[in-house]
């Protein structure tokens, strides 16, 4: 079981705090304990329910109050309860939360943006707070995630949210917000505005929400159309001056604001059209449930593009009025019933928004084990003594060199090669996958293209999917395969398993694998390569460390025990397997090496510290979905 800590500031009702609220609701009891931590004394909306689900809520003082007293208690917290993640979605406060949980020994640490930055200016001391702390964030966060594009890049930076960013758009429960006639007709009752044509909004009243600009449009609005009615979901600081602007405005009868209200989609079943004027957002969770509801919605051009799902949603600039007044004038709702099925078919319901979040928390280092060329006893031994243990393997396969049509001076090794049956027979196994090498080990995309077809032709039964290229060494760098040359191969293959990232050509690096094939010292082979695990997904591109002839177990298991440290993942490429080592063959490793690492794999395995995966799983892994 999974023992995660929930950092989320507040738990009254809100978008980032219902995104909150929902992992420990949902979360599977048998995999996940989800406590949470909140700051101050005050129990608010969701603690009461939470507590009913077995969750622990934990109060301490804002870090505001005192960073270094907040510092030693949330330590002292994470160490005596031995979390396996710390998931923090208090904005740039999470770069202190994830110092902590890093000096605990805390395996996971997700920071999680939901907002952007407002149009305030901000002072020296803040602006250097925030550089502090959005420092400290890149450097301690195992997974930055944002609710949006924008807001991902606010937080965490726009280089580091494209080269690390995991975008996790929110959900909504979509059966609970579909639209209710019912419903409809009930709150209309309650209000007494059966006949009347009802704006609505929903959200904290506070001054980014910028309801003050609704109720300056209601005069303009009652004059053309007498029959409009205004209501105003939510409670906030800004209550009392919005309450003053509404008798100022003689709007008494004519404005309704019910405060927080557990039942919002019952009320979005009863607007007409709904306004959502906001000076800057995140990914509002209200513009999902309204789009659910079928509900017509009329914008601010500020808000992140990441919402618009469906044609309901109109986005104008709020210098405007006199458009927002014709807009909302003339919305009106069309088969709202249809919208619901298009938000669940792009996955933007609850579970399955969920399901992305727990399956970060089961993040868990990954290992996949490579034969390059098509070598029949690399090939012999991979059945013999990997897929024995149940553990996968990928074979990569040079289809000349298969067939007899490669030329001598183009061939791989002069050792036998694996022949069409035993590809055949091989791809038919559990935990197996067939993956490119060439047709004549060139790794052009020519000879890439012949080797596809031929592979193609050969595998049973014949697939149309994708499959991987690994071209370790070629000229096919990652940087060529980015490019817009490549955009036609990229689309064909699943992925490129290249060699090593360019950082390990760095003299330090080269030193060490130089010096590890000599006196086989374990933490310089670690070095050596360390910059080679993956801990986020580079596209389509994976990267892969050599195990050559000279390399001992001990030297590749400490590089593995690496990877289980950073939960990362890594690429083991492998050639000739032999019962004594090949002098003639530098790639040729000994059966008994093979035989202890799977061994250690094995045991990883067992104890949940590793998943033994081909490479096309662990290209799907690495999105963290």
């Amino acid at each position: 079981m999974k023992k995660v800590l929930i950092i989320a500031g507040k738990l009254y009702i809100g978008g980032a705090e219902l995104v909150c609220r929902n992992i420990g609701y949902l979360a599977d009891p048998a995999q996940f304990r989800v406590d949470y931590l909140v700051f101050g004394d005050t129990v608010e909306a969701y603690e009461p329910e939470l507590r009913e689900k077995g969750c622990q809520i934990w109060h301490l003082p804002s870090p505001g109050e005192g960073y270094r007293r907040f510092y030693t208690q949330l330590k002292r917290l994470i160490r005596e309860n031995r979390y396996d993640v710390v998931h923090c979605h208090t904005m740039f406060n999470s770069g202190l939360v994830l110092r902590a949980a890093k000096r605990c020994g805390v395996p996971i640490r997700i920071a999680h943006s939901h907002s952007i930055r407002g149009p305030e200016k901000r002072g020296v001391v803040q602006n250097a707070y925030e550089k502090t702390m959005r420092r400290l964030i890149l450097r301690d966060a195992t997974h930055l995630v944002g609710c949006g594009q924008a807001a991902g890049e606010w937080l965490f930076g726009e280089r580091a949210f494209r080269e690390r960013g995991i975008l996790l758009l929110n959900g909504i429960d979509l059966d609970r917000f579909a639209f209710d006639p019912a419903a409809r007709d009930q709150i209309r009752r309650e209000l007494g505005w059966e006949d009347c044509f009802l704006i609505g909004h929903a959200g904290h009243l506070t001054q980014v929400k910028n309801q003050r600009y609704l109720l300056e449009r209601m005069p303009e609005l009652l004059k053309r159309r007498p029959e409009t009615r205004l209501i105003l979901l939510g409670g906030g600081a800004d209550r009392p001056m919005l309450e003053q602007l509404v008798r100022d405005l003689g709007l008494e009868g004519f404005v309704a604001m019910p405060g927080n209200v557990r039942n919002v989609n019952e009320y979005l079943s009863a607007m007409d059209v709904f306004a959502f004027p906001s000076l800057y957002e995140g990914m509002p969770l209200a513009i999902l449930e309204v789009q659910a509801n079928g509900l017509p919605c009329v914008l601010s051009d500020r808000v992140p593009k990441d919402v618009f799902l469906t044609d309901l949603l109109t986005a104008l600039p709020l210098e405007d009025p006199a458009a927002w007044a014709e807009a909302l004038l003339k919305a009106r709702r069309e088969a709202p019933e249809r919208y619901n099925p298009q938000l669940r078919a792009g996955g933007f319901d609850t579970r399955s928004a969920m399901e992305k979040i727990y399956s970060l928390y089961r993040s868990e280092a990954t290992l996949s084990l490579c034969f390059d060329d098509g070598r029949r006893d690399g090939a012999a031994a991979a059945e013999k003594l990997v897929l024995s243990q149940g553990l996968p393997v990928t074979l990569c396969v040079t289809t000349g060199y298969v067939d007899g049509t490669c030329p001598p001076d183009s061939l791989p090794c002069p050792k036998a090669p694996m022949s069409r049956e035993d590809i055949q027979r091989l791809s038919a196994l559990p935990g197996v996958e067939i993956a490119m090498h060439g047709d004549r080990h060139l790794n052009t995309e020519e000879d890439l293209l012949r080797c596809e077809a031929k592979l193609r032709d050969w595998l049973k039964p014949k697939t149309a999917a994708p499959l991987g290229f690994a071209s370790p060494g070629s000229g096919m760098s990652p940087d060529w395969f980015r490019s817009s040359e490549a955009a036609a191969l990229r689309e064909r293959v699943l992925y490129l398993r290249t060699g090593l990232r360019v950082s390990s050509k760095k003299p330090l690096r080269i030193l060490c694998r130089k010096l590890g094939r000599v006196i086989h010292l374990p933490f310089l082979y670690r070095i050596a390569y360390h910059d080679t695990i993956m801990t986020e997904r580079d596209g389509k591109i994976l990267y892969s460390v050599p195990i050559m002839g000279d390399i001992t177990a001990s030297q590749v298991l400490a590089l593995v025990r690496d990877c289980v440290k950073r939960r990362g993942a890594l690429v083991l490429m492998l050639h000739s397997v032999e019962p004594e080592p090949d002098r003639a063959d530098p790639w040729s490793w000994q059966e008994e090496k093979l035989r202890r690492l799977c061994q250690a794999l094995t045991e990883l395995q067992d104890r949940g510290l590793l998943r033994v995966c081909t490479c096309a799983e662990q290209l799907r892994l690495l999105e963290g979905v």
